[in-house]
């Protein structure tokens, strides 16, 4: 009834509510919405609802006259109360809008691709909610039946990246093999940029310790990248690098040597002696010779990881 009586007053403040349900329902504010941009194909009623801070505030006005959203003038921005949150997308929608998806995606992805930077940082704290919100899985099984299109790649990429970095595992994996699924029929499954996915999703998997889950995907994006970048491409020596790590973990200490020392020849001819993916691996092998109990040899290059 009220959603039938905020239709006639006012038909934008309709649409964003409808459009509510594919943000967090906490810290809803001005500048999330309005950094989109002007050029994309984006629905007229949210161009206009967006179109200065005066016309959204207005907008905004009759969804608090109705008590559907409360506002939080000292911080400048607005909030759904968890049930009529759910109601937006429960009972309001009907199914998923994937143009609104799309939407949430670019309103939350363009803020981080404009300044990309640390996204451990503060300021990049207020979009986290809102970025997890996109891994809901209501969301990703339609996306799973609707792939993505390529050009969304790179945004959720970065939503998958700051959600990483924030330690959201369980929202950056969604998210994750939504774009895997998507790369794999868009490019297919031995592309470059599928491989790197693949590589993600396999580092995630270790930070989890899912050790064995994350050996699988080491050894696809290995094998994968071999074929198709040549033995000493660096992404090639990341990975070899990644699944020593998951060797050594698995106590399988003879391959990871193996692969520590492969990655550790490669970076020194590819980047030198001093960089710090170099360095990286000359300490990961300075762990591992302390761990088989080779002390000479771990202390030579802690030394040397130090000095570096």
């Amino acid at each position: 009834f009220r959603s039938t009586q905020i239709e006639r007053e006012n038909m934008r403040a309709a649409c964003l509510l409808k459009f509510f349900a594919y943000l967090d329902n906490q810290d809803i504010w001005y500048d999330l919405l309005s950094g989109v941009s002007k050029e994309d194909d984006h629905p007229s009623w949210f161009l206009e609802s967006v179109r200065d801070r005066f016309m959204f505030e207005d907008v905004m006005r009759v969804l608090t006259k109705f008590c559907l959203v409360e506002a939080h003038y000292q911080t400048g921005s607005y909030s759904l109360h968890v049930c009529v949150h759910d109601w937006t997308l429960n009972g309001l929608s009907r199914g998923v809008d994937l143009n609104l998806y799309q939407l949430a995606l670019d309103c939350i992805a363009c803020h981080i691709m404009a300044d990309w930077e640390d996204l451990s940082s503060q300021r990049y704290n207020r979009f986290t909610p809102h970025a997890s919100r996109l891994a809901h899985d209501r969301f990703t099984k339609s996306l799973n039946l609707q792939h993505l299109i390529q050009m969304e790649f790179c945004k959720v990429e970065f939503i998958a990246s700051l959600l990483y970095i924030k330690g959201q595992f369980t929202a950056t994996e969604s998210i994750q093999q939504v774009l895997l699924a998507s790369m794999e029929k868009a490019f297919g499954a031995e592309h470059a940029s599928t491989l790197r996915t693949v590589n993600n999703l396999a580092n995630l998997n270790a930070d989890q310790g899912k050790l064995a889950d994350a050996e699988r995907l080491y050894q696809r994006a290995l094998h994968g990248f071999e074929k198709a970048l040549g033995a000493e491409h660096i992404l090639i020596l990341a990975t070899v690098n990644n699944l020593a790590n998951i060797y050594k973990k698995q106590g399988k200490l003879v391959d990871a040597e193996k692969l520590y020392q492969r990655a550790l020849q490669g970076f020194e001819k590819a980047l030198g002696a001093e960089h710090t993916s170099t360095l990286n691996t000359v300490n990961n092998l300075a762990i591992l010779y302390k761990e088989q109990g080779k002390l000479v040899d771990a202390e030579k290059l802690y030394q040397r990881a130090l000095q570096g």
